[in-house]
């Protein structure tokens, strides 16, 4: 079946160690050696994609011998048989006249009890048994759907109830419809198909509405996770979120304080258009347009929420890579912070970066403890195989990435639409005061009642 959110959101946290180290080499190598081909991504999530395949195309029809009104009455007059059996069936008459009795005798053989049992048709000479079904099939694919019944279900606007017979009649006329373009689509009969397509689509919208009111439980579902389930799995896993904390803040300091005295440092950690960007942009207090903070915010999110996929994503080796993306991402922002500090630009990024820093860095080192957590599931497997550790801890990692994602939008929106506008400095200490606050107090306090 479908995938849920839930698998939808694991398989994606983990691309990013599929692409590793460069054109999905990883995901590809794993999924050459999966008798399913899935990549990393689909075996923890314990999903597959599927690929629908071409249509099939029924051979042309050759006549069939006279039966016997008794032959006539062991088979249903009227079979529907799915496109790829009426198919198959065709094309056993197409291969008769080229491969002879003895070919055709032995290959209905084979085919008979399937065929007995799954129609409940008389066990009688299997030519005869399969020229039977052909002509069944023939004359159950003959059969006109319900077009009348169908447009009205189409045309059902505004009335919202029916009565069960009215609507078991429309429902019955939706499904021939529907069966109806399956066989044209494999016949490619495209002049027939395409007004039966659309009657089929508007019944289906008719048939398959649902008020706005179905969403209600679900939003209330995922505001109970953000709210409660959350923070609680914060806390479950806080020894890999301190260890995570530690990776990111303390090289972020020592790059700080080694920036504003050493030269030599920042030349080795910044690339010079890095640095030259960054001189140029905190040179004067940032200040933006309403046209630009829409942008920018989409920018943010994309460029923030990338680094934490990495960072999960990388935590499958081990929690070797995460911790590197930790410890590369902790020096770099240091190094910044440390270099601008130096040249008096301190200041003017100290007032872009407080309404937001509190969401933003405590969602990057929730993502790093997601992919901590999930690189110490490989090495302490509790027993289990490494897969199933794997897929095990992925409800963990799926509440913690969708709670730091979620961090990452708030902090990217603030970035986009609060932190650029030209404010007095004690409204940013107060706004930035009272973001830490909320963040410390939804992750530290936040319990169910």
């Amino acid at each position: 079946g479908p995938v849920g959110w839930r698998e939808a959101i694991l398989r994606n946290l983990l691309r990013p160690a599929d692409a590793l180290p460069f054109g999905y080499a990883v995901g590809a190598v794993v999924a050459t050696m999966d008798r399913r081909f899935r990549r990393l991504g689909d075996l923890v999530a314990g999903t597959v994609v599927v690929h629908t395949g071409r249509a099939t195309v029924v051979p042309e029809r050759l006549a069939l011998p006279e039966f016997p009104e008794a032959q006539l009455a062991t088979v249903p007059s009227r079979l529907r048989l799915p496109i790829q059996t009426q198919s198959a069936l065709e094309g056993w008459l197409q291969a008769r006249e080229r491969l002879g009795p003895v070919w055709a005798y032995a290959t209905a053989d084979r085919l008979r009890a399937g065929f007995v049992a799954r129609y409940r048709v008389s066990a009688v000479d299997p030519v005869r048994l399969l020229e039977l079904l052909v002509w069944s099939g023939r004359q159950g694919a003959q059969e006109a759907p319900d077009l009348a019944s169908a447009r009205q279900l189409a045309d059902l606007r505004g009335q919202r109830t029916l009565a069960p017979e009215e609507a078991g009649r429309l429902v019955r006329a939706y499904r021939s419809i529907c069966a109806e373009v399956g066989r044209l689509r494999g016949r490619l009969v495209q002049e027939q198909l395409a007004p039966l397509e659309e009657i089929a689509a508007a019944g289906h919208a008719r048939l398959y509405r649902q008020s706005a009111r179905w969403m209600l439980p679900r939003l209330r579902e995922v505001a109970e996770v953000l709210i409660f389930d959350f923070p609680a799995e914060v806390r479950r896993q806080r020894t890999f979120v301190l260890v995570a904390a530690g990776l990111f803040l303390l090289p972020m300091a020592v790059a700080g304080l080694m920036a504003t005295g050493s030269s030599e440092f920042v030349d080795a950690v910044l690339p010079v258009s890095m640095r030259v960007q960054m001189e140029a942009a905190y040179s004067q207090p940032i200040s933006r347009s309403a046209s630009d903070n829409a942008a920018m915010a989409g920018f943010y999110v994309f460029n923030n929420v990338g680094i934490a996929l990495r960072s999960i994503g990388a935590g499958l080796f081990f929690g070797i890579g995460t911790a590197w993306v930790l410890v590369y991402n902790g020096l770099l922002i240091g190094t910044v912070a440390g270099h601008l500090s130096a040249q008096g630009m301190g200041w003017n990024l100290l007032r872009f970066v407080s309404g937001h820093s509190a969401w933003e860095l405590t969602a990057l080192v929730l993502a790093g403890a997601a992919g901590l957590r999930l690189g110490w599931s490989l090495v302490d497997t509790g027993g289990r195989t490494r897969m199933g550790s794997l897929r095990a801890v992925g409800p963990s990692l799926t509440i913690i990435a969708g709670g730091a994602a979620v961090m990452l939008g708030v902090a990217a929106a603030v970035e986009g639409f609060w932190s650029g506008q030209d404010l007095p400095d004690a409204a940013r200490a107060v706004f930035a005061a009272a973001n830490a606050l909320v963040v410390a107090g939804w992750l530290i306090f936040q319990r169910r009642a």
